[in-house]
């Protein structure tokens, strides 16, 4: 709040950016000599805001700011914003992010006409403690850059929650994804998706992998009262080939950088995929020549339809197709 010292509120976040990006290399220098500049009033934000590239690498820090509204807002600069206290910006039209580094940090962000919109030049966003939302019939977040995502919450869409495609790249860890009207978090055309520990109920569809997505990782996350819990289909060609008998495609996904890695899979593994309205998980045009995909040792339990189902295009084959082992897959209501 205002009456603490800029300087112990300097302090403390320069403390919470190196926690906070200490388990990602590719973030471990980004946030190491930042300017301050505090930020107490809506003509002060809308001031920067209009002189962007003046306030380039500067750390903005949002005091007693509670609500902004505005028809757009485009932001081209590498510019960190950080609410000392929670803050809205409520957008009647267009959220852009267009630069290379953005941190964004405890705001609410609500669109009204159309999606917040990550650029295929925007790279290494970190956006931790926000939440996201929009009236729109677009994804709330439709990223074609990279970004990192902690412990948000994307909501409440009349669309979908978080739409990764074309170059994009999309790290999810510890959020909340919850009553968007279609898939919660979706990867297509090419879109990557690493998605650890997370909580996605309550939207139309939990995860939404194609057509032809990028490399995915879905691990330890509670998938559960989605209309449907996971979707896989058409995935692209692999160069994977063995690779699956240890952990090295699993490992090689989680701490890749922010930029495509030199796999190629979908793997499930480790999630509770439990009380979705239809299936658990279904996998839909996957084969041999279009893709791998591996699901292993998740819990699949009480849907109200399948567990896991597939159609006849799905095959088999252990190394080249589809590996399904050491899951759970029990009480579902029309069997596996």
């Amino acid at each position: 709040c205002s009456s603490v010292p800029l300087a112990r509120c300097m302090a403390a976040v320069t403390k919470f950016f190196k926690s906070a990006t200490s388990t990602m290399p590719w973030f471990q220098n980004a946030y190491s000599n930042v300017e301050f500049v505090r930020v107490t009033t809506k003509c002060e934000l809308q001031s920067v805001l209009s002189n962007q590239r003046q306030y380039r690498g500067h750390t903005l820090l949002l005091d007693d700011l509670d609500c902004l509204d505005l028809k757009y807002l485009l932001l081209t600069e590498g510019i960190n914003f950080v609410g000392l206290r929670r803050f809205t910006l409520r957008v009647t039209y267009d959220i852009a992010f267009v630069c290379g580094s953005l941190c964004l940090v405890n705001a609410d962000i609500f669109s009204t006409n159309d999606s917040v919109v990550v650029a295929p030049e925007a790279s290494a966003c970190f956006i931790h403690s926000c939440i996201s939302s929009n009236s729109a019939r677009c994804p709330a977040i439709s990223l074609d850059g990279s970004a990192y995502f902690d412990r948000c919450q994307i909501s409440d869409s009349d669309a979908g929650g978080l739409l990764v495609s074309g170059v994009g790249i999309a790290i999810v860890f510890h959020s909340l994804i919850k009553g968007n009207k279609t898939a919660g978090l979706e990867a297509r055309y090419g879109g990557s998706l690493t998605a650890v520990q997370n909580t996605v109920c309550e939207n139309g569809g939990g995860f939404l992998l194609g057509p032809i997505p990028g490399d995915c990782l879905i691990q330890s996350n509670s998938i559960f009262m989605n209309k449907q819990g996971i979707e896989i289909s058409h995935t692209q060609p692999t160069n994977i080939d063995s690779l699956f008998g240890d952990q090295q495609v699993t490992d090689c996904l989680l701490s890749m950088p922010l930029q495509k890695p030199s796999v190629s899979a979908v793997i499930i593994e480790k999630n509770e995929v439990c009380g979705n309205t239809t299936y658990g998980m279904y996998l839909f045009g996957v084969t041999s020549r279009l893709g791998v995909v591996a699901v292993r040792k998740n819990l699949i339990n009480e849907n109200m339809f399948w567990g896991f189902g597939s159609n006849d295009c799905c095959d088999p084959d252990p190394v080249v197709g589809v590996v399904v082992e050491g899951n759970v897959i029990r009480g579902n209501r029309c069997g596996a």
